[in-house]
């Protein structure tokens, strides 16, 4: 589960990655301190494997602390379930659970894997579950899942199935593979996890570290799916989407009530709000052109080991715990809390004190859930090693058998327990499904909604119907939801509730406009004018829904829009700056408002948009925008690789003219330039235009007469045998001590981990004693080290080996100190090589 081993990998910022430009230049590259205080001493929450040891379900309750009113009960514990990953409730109240003996490894080919699905029953009413079932085995490492109205759909490697009970025996006796195969090739981080139906009844669902996915639906349509995505699909097989791009290693996703959707991430931001069809950073991998999507929270929170991802939406807790977020730390064995503020169409994260802390290291809360009933519910993992690159797979050590579930409850000053009797909606008509509409969990309205549409269908269309009546609120953005996933929601019907005086109205009529294949021209009209209501969040969603039916004149409203928005509205500007772009995708579009006057703010902002637009005409404006406009740092750089890409050939000895007489007295800043226009051109297959050879050659030999012996410090050349692309490149990464910040030479880049390279430092004078910090691979991690990445401490008169330290197999970089007094005193150098072409563990950084 790869949930699970998160704390091996980096925490991420927006990473640059240097690359040659002219063949024979050679790639400097700054050499960073990386200097550390020694970690704490005999903390048993930092330690891989945990010392401490096992206690019993009873033992481990004693040891919780939970803010006063509040208690932790054990809903159930081995040898009922083994080690629990993923839940999720039904229609009856009964609570699913996916339970592991295989994890982290995969079961062999040869043999059904050993894992399966539990279904929890509370019989008694007393919030014990009793009665447990066995729905499903011979699963392989099931993460994700979603109950039905026949069964579930599960992930299970490698593929997402829709298991059935067609005879009512309670076991699945029918398997469909509704999605896949996905690709399972590189790290069992890249499970399918976190299944959670929307409003609008599709299922969202998150990807995971490393593994690269091509995956289609029964439409044909295919999604890829390389590291940390999220996407969404239909329960019947029919079609799979992308939702947004990037994180690296996202796990749990929940709503609030106003259709927000959210998700922890292990490695890099602990939280986002998600913004459909944004880009967040992944290793290096570069965003659509528009920028990275803004972040709710721009701090980590305890260690990168983050799971599943609660927003309470309930009445029967105190005031201040509503729109609190609530994110398991695996290796701080903590449920943190943090409280969401929002700021027009934006809501930031502020953290609050640890929710539930534990003095047992053994506790791994690696799911949370809020339940119907109102309690929140923790999937215990209960293990002494809870890593993954610090700790050897098959360490001996690994509990296979322990597993807990808890539920958090309310009591208050008063002793009276705060929470609902078990509810069961799989049997009511759908006059009581309505009713429940109005429930204050957004967890059980939620699964009546699902009920009307997924089980009693368009016979609930008149009850529905008469609810927009004279429904509360929260009753009629549910309404309408049902209405529009039954085909029963015309433009006519929706029109009025766009400009409710209910804000959360509004907010979900909009959502629905955006999910309408085609909309009426009073519905549209009424979306341009929300982008004026006075509510941020009303505006955001009004920005998604023209983003998703693009007409030119939209183009305007949009760009006053953006002059509009505060500074701190990050969300709203991202959402509108994108939405601006998907109006300008159309050629004809570009090219009308092209030969529109604007001012130069306008015009500075179409610059930045038309970055995200890949087309001759979006090219073509921004050679003319660097001309009028004289942008200058990365910004320019970025202007001139995009017009290089897309803009007509012909236009390319501009770019050379304008770069050499603008910075003619700047020879670095013409190198950048000239790298960023070369990888353009590289992009698209095209050559030196007689201009652009013109300065290259110019510059080259300017660039060649400056270099001196004593110039360089690093130096990449190309592997013996397996030459390729310089692999190294500047990245922030964890280290064994705490540090998350510290800049490392890496050799996994954007590339892949194939790229190979030897990168040679300037010499120096040897110490007695040299320390650095060290991070990587040397092959996968159950096979013997292959010894083709190393770092080596060489004279450079010889070329003698003074020392030679291979990586730890470990993303967390490890302090390494060698002994050089056979050589303090004279000359020498530090060799860092990269021979590894595999296609994963076959990285160092240093």
């Amino acid at each position: 589960m790869r949930i699970l081993l998160s704390a091996s990998a980096v925490t991420l910022a927006r990473l640059r990655r240097t690359r040659r430009a002219l063949p024979g230049l050679l790639v400097l590259l700054l050499v960073v301190d990386l200097a550390r205080n020694a970690p704490a001493a005999g903390d048993p929450f930092a330690e891989n494997v945990r010392t401490s040891s096992w206690q019993s379900p009873a033992d481990e309750q004693k040891a919780f602390k939970l803010p006063p009113g509040f208690e932790i009960q054990l809903v159930t514990a081995e040898p009922d379930i083994l080690k629990p990953m993923n839940m999720a409730f039904d229609a009856r109240g009964r609570l699913w659970v996916t339970v592991t003996q295989e994890y982290p490894y995969p079961a062999p080919t040869n043999r059904p894997g050993r894992d399966a699905i539990k279904v929890l029953e509370d019989t008694k009413g007393d919030g014990h579950f009793d009665k447990v079932t066995t729905f499903a085995e011979g699963l392989n490492i099931p993460i994700g899942l979603y109950p039905t109205q026949s069964g579930c759909i599960v992930w299970s490697i490698p593929s997402i199935w829709k298991l059935e009970d067609t005879d009512g025996d309670g076991r699945a006796d029918r398997k469909e593979a509704l999605f896949g195969p996905f690709d399972v090739t590189r790290d069992t981080h890249g499970n399918q996890a976190s299944f959670r139906r929307g409003f609008d009844g599709w299922l969202y669902c998150t990807h995971g570290y490393n593994n690269d996915s091509q995956v289609q639906g029964k439409d044909g349509h295919k999604v890829h799916l390389n590291s940390g995505n999220t996407y969404r699909l239909r329960l019947d097989g029919s079609r799979i989407e992308h939702y947004t791009h990037g994180q690296v290693n996202p796990f749990g996703l929940a709503y609030d009530e106003l259709g927000n959707l959210y998700s922890s991430d292990c490695h890099s931001a602990p939280i986002y709000q998600l913004l459909a069809g944004a880009y967040y950073p992944s290793f290096g991998k570069p965003d659509d052109g528009l920028g990275f999507a803004p972040l709710m929270i721009e701090r980590l929170r305890g260690s990168t080991a983050l799971d599943g991802i609660s927003y309470y939406t309930d009445a029967l807790w105190p005031a201040e715990y509503r729109d609190s977020l609530f994110v398991g730390d695996v290796m701080s064995s903590v449920i943190m809390r943090d409280h969401a503020t929002e700021h027009g169409g934006t809501k930031t994260s502020r953290p609050m004190d640890d929710f539930l802390t534990t003095t047992d290291p053994w506790f791994r809360p690696v799911d949370t859930q809020l339940g119907p009933d109102g309690a929140l519910y923790i999937a215990d993992f209960y293990n002494r090693i809870i890593g993954h690159y610090e700790v050897p797979l098959a360490h001996p050590g690994r509990d296979r058998t322990s597993g807990r579930i808890w539920r958090i409850v309310y009591r208050g000053p008063d002793g009276e327990l705060k929470v609902r009797p078990p509810r069961d909606l799989s049997k009511a008509d759908a006059g009581a499904l309505v009713a429940a509409l109005a429930d204050p969990s957004l967890a059980f309205r939620r699964l009546a909604a699902d009920e009307l549409v997924d089980r009693v269908g368009a016979a609930a269309v008149p009850s529905v119907q008469q609810a927009l009546q004279t429904g509360m609120p929260v009753q009629l953005a549910h309404c309408l939801w049902v209405l529009q996933r039954l085909g029963a929601l015309p433009d006519g019907t929706l029109l009025p509730f766009l400009a409710h005086r209910d804000r959360l109205v509004r907010v979900h009529a909009l959502r629905i406009a955006s999910d309408k294949p085609t909309l009426s021209p009073a519905l549209r009209q009424t979306a341009v004018n929300a982008l004026q209501d006075p509510d941020g969040l009303v505006q955001r969603c009004a920005a998604e829904v023209l983003a998703g039916h693009p007409r030119y004149d939209q183009v305007q409203p949009l760009i006053a829009l953006t002059r509009r928005i505060p500074a701190d509205d990050t969300h709203l500007r991202y959402v509108a700056h994108k939405a601006l772009r998907d109006q300008l995708l159309d050629d004809e579009s570009f090219l009308r408002l092209s030969r529109t006057e604007l001012g130069d703010d306008d015009a500075k902002l179409i610059a930045g948009i038309a970055l995200g637009v890949p087309s001759a005409p979006a090219g073509a404006y921004l050679i003319h925008h660097v001309q009028r406009a004289a942008p200058d740092g990365e910004t320019l750089t970025r202007m001139l690789q995009h017009a290089t890409r897309h803009a007509a050939e012909a236009n390319f000895d501009a770019l050379a003219d304008i770069a050499r007489k603008r910075f003619a007295n700047d020879v670095p800043l013409q190198l950048a330039l000239l790298k960023s226009i070369q990888q353009g051109l590289d992009e698209r297959g095209a050559a030196l235009s007689p201009g652009l050879r013109a300065w290259a050659t110019d510059l080259a030999g300017k660039l060649l007469a400056s270099v001196g012996d004593g110039t360089l410090t690093w130096v990449n050349t190309p592997q013996e045998g397996a030459a390729t692309a310089n692999p190294w490149f500047l990245q922030p990464r964890r280290s064994a001590d705490g540090n998350t910040t510290a800049s490392f030479l890496c050799s996994l880049p954007p590339g892949g981990e194939a790229l190979t390279g030897v990168l040679r430092s300037k010499a120096f004078v040897l110490p007695a004693k040299l320390s650095f910090w060290i991070a990587g691979h040397d092959g996968f991690p159950d096979k013997p080290a292959q010894k083709l990445n190393f770092i080596t401490v060489r004279t450079p008169d010889t070329g003698e080996i003074c020392a030679r330290v291979f990586p730890p197999r470990n993303d967390v970089a490890q302090r390494v100190t060698v002994d050089l007094s056979a050589f303090a005193g004279r000359p020498g150098y530090l060799e860092a090589t990269d021979g590894d072409t595999g296609a994963a563990y076959a990285w160092m950084a240093f």
